[in-house]
């Protein structure tokens, strides 16, 4: 978890790729845990993975910043691709409807 003081510094870094890509297309490459903020295991065994492999990657592009803070895993990073969730679309009620009752959709899918 970044400090306050830290998280602000980050999205500065981010305005300013953001500004560099724009007129260059080029994002600036940053240590890979300085965008990607690891806990301490998981940090631990990263490292033991890239310690061995001459081709893991240590750097990422600031770009992904704005990635990660865009991220919603409810919607797999994705929104324009999100379907509905199957798993309460059948909780769904119609307007109006009853508690419990189930939806006109949902009786007209089971049919």
């Amino acid at each position: 978890m970044r400090r306050p003081d830290e998280y602000h510094d980050l999205l500065e870094r981010a305005a300013a790729d953001r500004v560099k890509r724009a007129l260059t297309g080029n994002s600036e490459l940053a240590d890979r845990n300085d965008v990607l903020l690891p806990d301490r295991q998981s940090a631990e065994l990263g490292a033991a993975a890239r310690r061995d492999n001459p081709a893991a990657v240590t750097q990422v592009p600031l770009e992904f910043i704005d990635d990660t803070l865009g991220f919603n895993p409810e919607m797999g990073g994705r929104p324009h691709r999100a379907a509905a969730d199957p798993v309460h679309h059948h909780r769904r009620r119609s307007p109006g409807a009853a508690a419990g009752e189930r939806s006109h959709v949902c009786a007209r899918r089971r049919a």
